[in-house]
This record gives C-alpha cells, sequence and structure tokens, in this order.
C-alpha cells in the first residue's frame, strides 16, 4: 500500500463537468489498494462532508485579489494566465511541508503543475487529460472578429502551448486521454516514454433508451459555463431546431449540467428549451429522449458527455471534431455528422425508424460495456503509481 496526495485546483463535485468525474473517479479506483489524500484550494470550500474513499481532505482557501495579483505576475513571467488564476502560495507553501508523508504525488490538470515541489523524491505524475492550448486556438478561430475574447485565447494559446511541453520534462508520468494529443509532443523517445493514454470511463447504468415516435427530448449533458458547449448549445437551439420544426419535428431541448443563473436565464427565454442544474441522475431525464448529442465545433480529447449517453443506451450524435479521438464505429456505435443538414436528418431518421434505432441503441450500450468502464479506463495507473 502507498501513500497518494492527489493536487487539484477544482474539488471533484459536483458530478456534472467531465474533469471533476475524472479526478473523482481516479481517486476512488487508487484508494482500493491505497491510501489516498486529497488537497485542493477555492474560494470557498465546496464539501465538508467526508468522502468514503478518500483518507483525508485538506482545504485551502483562496484569495479573489491574490488570483488577479497572480494572473498579472504568471503574465509577466511567461507563464499562462490560466495557471495564474489558479494558484495559491499556501496551497504551495503546505504541498511543500507534507510532501514528504507521499509515495507518489499526482496534480490534477495544467494548472496544477505549479504546485511541485523541487524536491520531492516520489513518483510525480501530471494528469493533464486534454490540451488546452489545442482548445484555446480552436475558440479562436471561432469566435467573432469583433470579440476581445478571441485575441485573448490567442495570446493564451501561444503561452500555453509552450508550458504544455516543456511540463513534460518535469513529471515521471504525463497522463493524457487522446492518442491524438499526444502526436502533439517531441518524438523523442524519452519525452514519448513519459506521455501515457489513459481513457475516461464511465460508470454502468441501466439501459433507458425505448423507441417511440413520440419522443421529442434532445438531451445535452456538460458544464454549459464552459465556452464550446455554450456554443454547443446555441447552435443548436439557432440552427438545428429551426431545420427540424421545418421538417415537422418540433422537439424539446434538455440541457443538462451546470449554468450560471444569468445564463440560465438567457437559454430558458428559447421556446421548447428547458434547462437542468445539478442534476445527480441524469438518466431520469432521458425517458422520452430520441438521442443525445455533442455538437461541439471546439473539442479536444474524448467528451464525456458521450460515454454518458451511450452508458443509458440513447443513441448519440456527434459532430466530425469529437470524433477524431474515439474508438468507436460509425452508423454502428454512434453517428457523426459533417454538416447542419446531416445534423438534423440524423435526428429525424432516429425519430422515425425503429429499427435503425434500437440497433444503435443495443451497439452503443454494449461497447461502453466492455470497453469503456472506469475499472477497464483506470487499470494501467496501477503500474504507474
Amino acid at each position: 500500500m502507498k501513500k497518494i496526495l492527489i493536487v487539484t485546483t477544482k474539488f471533484p463535485f459536483p458530478l456534472f463537468r467531465g474533469d471533476n468525474l475524472r479526478i473523482y473517479n481516479i481517486s476512488n479506483h487508487l484508494s482500493k489498494t491505497n491510501k489516498v489524500d486529497l488537497i485542493y484550494t477555492g474560494t470557498k470550500e465546496n464539501f465538508k462532508k467526508k468522502i468514503k474513499f478518500i483518507n483525508k481532505i485538506i482545504f485551502i482557501k483562496a484569495n479573489k485579489i491574490k488570483r488577479f495579483f497572480y494572473i498579472i505576475y504568471f503574465f509577466m513571467m511567461g507563464k499562462p494566465l490560466r495557471v495564474g488564476y489558479f494558484f495559491s502560495s499556501e496551497m504551495k507553501e503546505k504541498i511543500e511541508a507534507i510532501h514528504n508523508n507521499y509515495d507518489c504525488i499526482i496534480f490534477h490538470s495544467i494548472e496544477g503543475s505549479a504546485f511541485l515541489p523541487n524536491t520531492f523524491k516520489g513518483k510525480k505524475i501530471l494528469e493533464m487529460t486534454d490540451l488546452l492550448s489545442k482548445n484555446y486556438l480552436q475558440l479562436f478561430n471561432r469566435l467573432n472578429f469583433f470579440n476581445p475574447k478571441k485575441y485573448l485565447y490567442l495570446l493564451e494559446q501561444f503561452i500555453l502551448k509552450r508550458y504544455e511541453k516543456n511540463a513534460v520534462n518535469w513529471f515521471d508520468h504525463v497522463i493524457l486521454v487522446s492518442s491524438e494529443d499526444a502526436k502533439y509532443f517531441s518524438s523523442k523517445i524519452i519525452l514519448k516514454n513519459k506521455i501515457k493514454i489513459i481513457p475516461i470511463g464511465v460508470k454502468k447504468k441501466k439501459k433507458i433508451y425505448k423507441f417511440n415516435t413520440k419522443n421529442k427530448d434532445i438531451i445535452f449533458i456538460g458544464n454549459i459555463n464552459y465556452m464550446p458547449n455554450k456554443i454547443a448549445c446555441y447552435e443548436f437551439i439557432e440552427k438545428i431546431m429551426p431545420k427540424l420544426k421545418a421538417y415537422g419535428l418540433n422537439v424539446n431541448f434538455k440541457i443538462i449540467g451546470q449554468t450560471s443563473k444569468l445564463l440560465k436565464f438567457d437559454l430558458n427565454r428559447f421556446h421548447n428549451v428547458k434547462i437542468y442544474n445539478n442534476i445527480k441522475f441524469p438518466e431520469k431525464l432521458c425517458n422520452n429522449a430520441i438521442c443525445g448529442i455533442a455538437n461541439l465545433s471546439v473539442a479536444t480529447g474524448m467528451q464525456f458527455k458521450i460515454l454518458e449517453y451511450m452508458s443509458m443506451g440513447l443513441p448519440a450524435i456527434i459532430s466530425k471534431k469529437c470524433y477524431g479521438s474515439l474508438n468507436l464505429r460509425k452508423n454502428h456505435d454512434l453517428l457523426v455528422y459533417k454538416n447542419h443538414d446531416e445534423f438534423a436528418q440524423q435526428i429525424i431518421k432516429l425519430n422515425k425508424n425503429k429499427n435503425f434505432s434500437n440497433k444503435l441503441s443495443k451497439n452503443c450500450y454494449k461497447k461502453i460495456s466492455k470497453d469503456y468502464t472506469w475499472t477497464k479506463s483506470l487499470k494501467k495507473y496501477n503500474s504507474l503509481i
């Protein structure tokens, strides 16, 4: 049994975000044969109850004024603004004080890398998961010329790209969920050997999908405050729903996840759009669904929402951008569209064609149960620690 410290700037609750689910399940998996502690920072303590599989939870309160200072400081040092925003000197000092108590430290996401102690002699793992620099470049290309965020994303992308490549040198292992992202790094053997691909998984659920031509719900699961998800939701409302209505299919768009109060208010103004915040069991809202969608135009790594749909046997329609990192068969395990017209036609086909829809549901549920459980996905972690 080894003592493991997990360092994160995002507490693993609520479990509606892919990154939260990722670190929650890593902690749970490793705790079965090891003693796992977790340290996190935030402006407020998110969870005061004990998580049964975590030995000890350490909370370090972040100061909002200091966060602004660190953004400026990190920028002047040529480091990402995002890393500066999540930095805490108090957290850094606490980890320096306790790091010798552990055999292995896992740093969650690129911003967690800033807390690496210089003198730690145990196993150092960076759970990078996705490449944020690729994500930011896509956002730059996607946003309007007059949107000031466009240029902020461009600047941050340049800094992040260099920082991500340098970070590989600081750790024994760097974890990504997609082999496509691994191609981004140097071809030097010594660096390639450090990078490990450990895909995301999903908790197996009861198969809830039942075909019915009266089904009218389209499901989108995710953190809607996250810009790519926000763009995808508005695009479906403004581009796809009118197309479906013109074809005689008047759907209900159910958005399940996290949204700010302002964003929820704005989305609720659209007809046949309903927002559900902080739903513990999203499958309860999917009984009358035609499909789940991942219509992202900005995407890196693997999208957890796709596996979530498939884990309940719900047919999934995804964009070509989301498909690149998946070991799933088009028109067998899920549907992939190239343009808005094809997207709309796929929804209509699922609504009308019973045999096709049921076959897709059966195939996706079987595939997830076989290849994408958390136990199978995270098995490789055992040999790394």
